[in-house]
């Protein structure tokens, strides 16, 4: 057994480990693809770390201040007189410094909010040391509560912060006293050039458009763990004429190839797959592939993504991929929708995503041996 000066130093040394390794994923590529970032606020006395998980569309947040009272951290699409924040305010208290506590809050005025009705930022682990309170939490990105919760949108937004130095939240009345320190920044959770396209409950697409390269760039996550499709077309109806991937995992090994349909059976590959790979998943029952293809590859048997009006179509096997001869099972869900991936300067189309439904982005989520280890040392330091 450890005795408290072990213990104690134990936790110090490992503090000083996740700092370290912390610090450097921050500059590093994995970091740049929003798998895990760092932050720094109010001159080094409060410190956030944090991932957007893509395949479960949450985020997870870690944080920890320099202060033994209430402990606030949210988001907003707004900044100024506390109106519109998002925020869980969190901490430790109790004679033993054993209890842990925090409320899901959304704010209209400055003055002290009340917790909202429904809980969606559910906290994980508080702990309380030499002086410092650490919050590991987690929240969706989009909780279904549009009255008390902000979604997180791609592009600019804000990240909002508070604290009190040494009061905690009364246990019996739910009070708290004003912060002693807070602030507030505009900042990008979710890549702004992605954008998020919610074609089912079970079906989400992120894509961005390069014109510099002319190139488009795609992530699927299904809630299916057997082969996915997607594609474009400039009609509907009768699976005519759809540019399409199917792929999935396959044990440890990824798949992709590209088909244009010519009916309802089961299309040929393609002579040529001008749709390339570049990462994928599956776990807790999900698929993630991400992929990229040209706007126009000049393959007659690929189709031209133009300005205006499109069709975005889609389908899944629910639990089987496809086999080494290429004879894939029909289908247990597909659909389509009309869809502008490209404003129509001429006035024939929608015009940006008008009437998609789409909206923001997100970045590709890449495994990190540093961002696992990162996060086993942030847990065990936290007793999660």
């Amino acid at each position: 057994m450890f005795s408290a000066i072990q213990w104690r130093a134990s936790m110090k040394l490992l503090s000083v480990t996740v700092l370290v390794v912390a610090v450097f994923l921050s500059e590093s590529k994995a970091a740049k693809m929003n798998e895990y970032r760092m932050e720094t606020l109010d001159g080094g006395a409060y410190k956030v770390m944090w991932k957007y998980d893509m395949i479960k569309d949450t985020f997870m947040f870690n944080i920890t201040v320099n202060a033994t009272g209430w402990v606030a951290f949210g988001v907003s699409k707004s900044f100024g007189n506390m109106s519109g924040y998002d925020v869980i305010v969190g901490g430790v208290r109790g004679m033993h410094m054993n209890e842990t506590y925090s409320n899901d809050y959304y704010t209209t005025m400055r003055a002290m909010p009340l917790p909202d009705t429904t809980e969606n930022i559910m906290l994980t682990s508080a702990t309380e040391m030499d002086g410092y309170t650490n919050l590991v939490f987690y929240r969706k990105r989009k909780t279904g509560d549009n009255d008390q919760d902000v979604e997180i949108m791609p592009g600019m937004m804000y990240l909002v912060w508070a604290y009190h130095g040494n009061l905690d939240v009364n246990a019996t009345t739910g009070t708290f006293m004003k912060h002693t320190s807070r602030g507030g920044m505009k900042y990008e959770f979710i890549d702004g050039k992605y954008t998020i396209v919610e074609i089912t409950d079970k079906y989400r697409l992120y894509w961005a458009y390069d014109d510099t390269t002319d190139m488009f760039y795609f992530t699927v996550v299904v809630q299916a763990t057997g082969w996915i499709a997607f594609g474009v077309s400039t009609k509907r109806g009768s699976m005519d004429g759809y540019d399409v991937i199917v792929g999935g995992v396959n044990g440890d090994n990824g798949y992709l190839e590209d088909y244009l349909t010519g009916g309802t059976t089961r299309p040929p590959r393609d002579e040529n797959n001008n749709y390339n790979l570049t990462a994928y998943e599956q776990r807790e029952g999900y698929t993630m592939l991400t992929f990229h293809r040209k706007r126009n590859t000049g393959d007659s048997q690929d189709v031209e993504i133009k300005p205006g009006n499109m069709n975005i179509v889609w389908a899944y096997h629910s639990t089987t991929d496809v086999p080494g001869n290429g004879q894939f099972p029909q289908h247990t869900a597909r659909g389509g929708m009309p869809y502008t991936f490209i404003q129509d300067t001429n006035g024939g189309g929608d015009g940006g995503d008008g009437g998609n439904g789409g909206n923001g982005s997100s970045s590709v989520y890449t495994s990190s041996i540093l961002g696992i280890i990162a996060l086993f040392l942030f847990q065990l330091l936290m007793g999660a």
